[in-house]
């Protein structure tokens, strides 16, 4: 889990968005066994992108017993800024093995970006032998797999850098061994998160 990450997130609620940089030093400073052991649950990466809204990016407290909100340090930078989610359950029923992505604050996966839906698709975990699968929730601005648009309602499977569309947002799912190349590469990160962003 990423709680055990001891690191300096810019964000401390773990639904929010987390910066690369902790997870880049991680994969260089651990094997790819030793990535996947601690990072054990599936990621999206998010393209670099000027669309995040500062507004909506709260962060608890450091002192548990403080449940109020702070607005997070966040700079958005000329080209735009590039994030990571675990794809982990958080918030949203623990009865329900599906894992929600949204602008919504009550979201397992938040994405403070005002044309992402409040709830825009969810990820299930996979069945014995089975990949994970994502759906679209019936959302205004469409998902798109791999340029092909997603049906509503109807689960898409999901294999190691399948770029997800998510209105005007491009991310990438990875289990966590594909992801520690990924990070472990400068050229092939800049690859994927790179460009001016929008």
């Amino acid at each position: 889990m990423t709680d055990d990450l001891d690191v300096s997130f810019d964000f401390k609620k773990a639904e929010l968005p987390h910066r690369l940089e902790p997870y880049q030093a991680a994969a260089r400073e651990l094997s790819q066994a030793e990535f996947a052991a601690r990072f054990p649950e599936p990621f999206v990466l998010f393209r670099r992108s000027t669309l995040w809204d500062p507004l909506l990016l709260l962060a608890r407290r450091e002192n548990p017993g403080d449940r109020r909100t702070a607005i997070a340090s966040f700079e958005t930078e000329p080209g735009g800024v590039s994030f990571i989610s675990p794809v982990q359950k958080r918030q949203t029923d623990p009865s329900d093995p599906h894992i929600v992505l949204g602008r919504h604050k009550s979201n397992d996966l938040v994405v403070p970006i005002s044309s992402v839906s409040a709830r825009h698709c969810q990820f299930a975990p996979p069945a014995a032998g089975d990949p994970w699968v994502v759906a679209d929730l019936g959302t205004k601005n469409g998902s798109f797999l791999n340029d092909v648009r997603m049906v509503p309602g109807q689960p898409y499977d999901l294999a190691d850098g399948a770029r997800l569309e998510l209105s005007d947002v491009t991310t990438y799912f990875f289990g966590a061994a594909a992801l520690w190349h990924v990070l472990a590469s400068d050229a092939e990160l800049e690859g994927l998160i790179g460009g001016s962003g929008t």
